[in-house]
């Protein structure tokens, strides 16, 4: 029987990608990079695009295993920027 420390362990976090919603889940032991991916792939945007997370206030917030939790009503706005394409040398 579990004490459910277990739970405590997963976070969910609320987004607002283009005025769609959207929520993650993830482990606290996640990586920034493991979590960069997943917001990526809820995006629908390439793994290597630039994202940036923004609070209801236009604060940034960084994409780690520790961002605040955030609620449904108070949603981080995604904001990505596709890479570059690639050139030949």
């Amino acid at each position: 029987m579990g004490n459910g420390s277990s739970f405590e362990q997963i976070k969910t976090i609320y987004l607002d990608i283009n005025g769609k919603e959207e929520k993650i889940i993830f482990s606290r032991h996640s990586t920034p990079l493991e979590i960069h991916e997943l917001i990526a792939q809820a995006a629908g945007v390439n793994k290597h695009s630039t994202i940036s997370l923004r609070d209801k206030n236009g604060a940034h917030v960084a994409v780690s295993p520790t961002m605040p939790v955030n609620s449904a009503q108070n949603p981080y706005k995604v904001v990505t920027r596709e890479p570059p394409p690639a050139t030949g040398n």
